[in-house]
């Protein structure tokens, strides 16, 4: 570690990211002195440096760093014997750059309002950071306009004429021009991200693929070209959505959320041997101890990483869990008819789950994963169409085993608004196990049937009782037939029956309205 001394202390360090010494704090410096503009370049110095210094530790802004900027700007008023209490931050802006003209202020004073900017841009305060570069540029002259459908914070940073650091300033940790280039690049990419999430597509383009051509580590430029990926995939574009995701596995071979992104896309076009790669690699992927990192210039201290923050991008950069992944290839071998396949997967699927903690389920509601039992149905059902039939038994006995006391013994048949008519038979609480009658059976499986079906294709437990009634499995197939959705687990089943007359299915419920004593 080499330090280099200024006029006042420790003003610059360079050493790798993550082993700077404790930061210089302006305020207990200057705690108890009277501001003066003699020493004042040299305090708005160390308040940078230390700043800096600060938000790379703490790997992010932290609280504070607003108040410590505000407290610098009143510190220039007061030794221009002018009050800056009482004023908002943006007023102190305004104060200051309009009316403090010391030359040798203007330095450290354009390399505390990138500062600002940054803090205001992690802070997602746009408005701010438009108005302050609007001081920045000329704080008495007119503003920079944006040409056509230039974005104005753009056009600002980029008419933004920083000034020239002569050789005797007092050193600082990050210059001041590429300070410049981050703020591009972040607000760029920010107000990209905003636009994909209110759906302006278009704008959301141009603003992502200015960012991809600004200046940021290879991990967010691969996080770029996905958000770019996601876009274009949006606008109808899945051909160029591919080449976007493609090029971000080149720059950052680790970005995984490409990959997740790219089987949806191959799914799009129906291209399921390219969907199936893009998922075996993913699994591959997630379940590989994550390599090294990619280098970070130490340098940088303040960097896009630190300033972008948007509810858009934490969803697209989560990471599938590998269950989920597992039971996507699983589901798509079996809808796509590659039944060895299915069943390898399936069975990897099940081992997976039964591990212990260490292979939790994810719990959010966006998991791609469906409740466990239907798991075990799923993958009985490949093994059934891969003629592994004593397999497919045991698969079904083990979930029979546990779920069984799940499944009530009795049933109060309530009507759900979903299914649409009145429940079959009459009120109270008939036995699940009750055989009276052929009729009565098979139109409470078809009833039963239709009820889960209405319900988005989920069958209750205590349906599989039902398979106890005489001829009732052909009449809830039946029904399940007659509705749609259907669980993944019946494709096999629903293939090897007949899709019956819907008179003949209403006349059965109609003998048994009629039979029970109630009108039809």
């Amino acid at each position: 570690m080499e330090a280099r001394l200024g006029h006042f202390g420790l003003l610059s360090v360079q050493t790798p990211l993550g082993t700077h010494p404790t930061p210089l704090l302006c305020s207990s410096l200057t705690a108890g002195l009277p501001a003066a503009l003699p020493s004042l370049s040299l305090e708005l110095t160390v308040l940078y440096n230390s700043l800096l210094f600060a938000i790379s530790e703490s790997d992010g802004l932290v609280e504070g760093e607003a108040e410590r900027i505000s407290h610098g700007l009143i510190r220039v008023l007061e030794a221009c014997g002018v009050s800056g209490q009482d004023l908002s931050t943006e007023e102190l802006w305004q104060k200051v750059l309009q009316d403090v003209t010391t030359e040798e202020l203007c330095v450290p004073l354009h390399r505390l309002g990138a500062l600002q900017g940054a803090v205001w841009l992690a802070a997602n305060c746009l408005g701010s950071v438009t108005g302050l570069f609007r001081l920045l540029s000329d704080p008495k002259g007119p503003e920079p306009s944006a040409h056509g459908d230039e974005n104005e914070l753009l056009a600002l940073l980029k008419a933004w004429s920083v000034p020239v650091e002569e050789d005797a300033s007092p050193l600082v940790v990050q210059s001041i021009k590429d300070l410049k280039e981050i703020l591009w690049t972040s607000a760029a990419f920010l107000q990209g991200l905003q636009g994909l999430e209110a759906g302006n597509l278009p704008a959301a383009l141009s603003l992502l693929q200015a960012a991809a051509s600004g200046f940021c580590s290879k991990r967010v430029l691969a996080q770029i070209y996905t958000c770019l990926g996601r876009c274009t995939q949006q606008m109808g574009k899945p051909q160029t959505a591919l080449q976007h995701l493609k090029q971000a596995l080149q720059v950052d071979f680790q970005c995984v959320s490409a990959l997740s992104q790219a089987a949806l896309v191959y799914r799009q076009l129906g291209e399921t041997e390219a969907e199936l790669e893009a998922l075996t690699l993913l699994y591959k992927a997630l379940e590989t101890p994550a390599q090294e990192a990619i280098t970070i210039n130490p340098c940088l201290l303040i960097r896009t990483e630190l300033l972008v923050h948007s509810p858009a991008l934490a969803s697209l950069l989560s990471r599938s869990h590998p269950t989920e992944v597992k039971y996507l290839l699983a589901q798509r071998c079996l809808q796509a008819g590659r039944m060895a396949e299915a069943v390898e997967h399936y069975l990897d699927l099940l081992a997976l789950l039964q591990e212990g903690p260490q292979q939790q389920v994810p719990l959010h509601g966006r998991s791609a994963l469906p409740r466990i039992p239907e798991v075990f149905l799923e993958a009985a059902s490949a093994l059934e169409q891969l003629e592994r039939h004593k397999d497919a038994i045991a698969v079904c006995e083990e979930i029979i085993t546990r779920t069984e006391d799940l499944i009530p013994e009795t049933l109060r048949i309530e009507l759900n608004a979903s299914a649409g008519g009145e429940a079959p038979g009459r009120a109270g609480s008939p036995s699940l196990g009750d055989t009276r009658g052929v009729p009565a059976a098979a139109s409470q499986g078809a009833w039963l049937a239709r009820s889960a079906a209405g319900n988005g294709g989920a069958v209750p437990a205590w349906a599989l009782r039902v398979i106890r009634c005489p001829r009732a499995p052909r009449f809830l197939t039946c029904a399940l037939v007659s509705s749609r959705p259907y669980p993944l687990y019946l494709a096999s089943c629903l293939k090897q029956v007949n899709r019956p007359h819907d008179e003949a299915l209403a006349k059965d419920l109609q003998d048994y309205v009629r039979t029970s004593g109630q009108d039809p």
